[in-house]
């Protein structure tokens, strides 16, 4: 699948709107369009289920989700180490939910 518009995913939407709409939170915390978040997943997907973008994955999570820090490590540190995990969280996700619309 090919995202042929513009994507729109930037715009952020009043909670209280978006019950009005057919808006929805997605997996990032953003409100968005059903439309908006079915292109931004298969946007994902297309760059992530290639060779390259499989390896660029693989490298993502060998520094983020399969890091194992020690209990010396600090505060800062950690939730540092947590962004970069929820991030890769979401591009996974994204991924999966592209994958299953094509």
């Amino acid at each position: 699948m090919s995202v042929k518009s513009k994507p729109s995913w930037n715009r952020v939407i009043d909670i209280r709107d978006a019950a009005k709409t057919a808006d929805k939170m997605g997996l990032d915390g953003v409100v968005r369009s059903q439309e908006s978040e079915n292109e931004l997943n298969a946007l994902v997907a297309s760059v992530f289920t290639t060779p390259a973008g499989e390896s660029l994955m693989d490298y993502l999570k060998s520094i983020t989700l399969n890091n194992v820090t020690g209990p010396g490590i600090d505060d800062m540190a950690l939730r540092h180490l947590e962004g970069q995990r929820f991030l890769v969280g979401i591009l996974a996700r994204r991924m999966e939910k592209g994958k299953e619309q094509r």
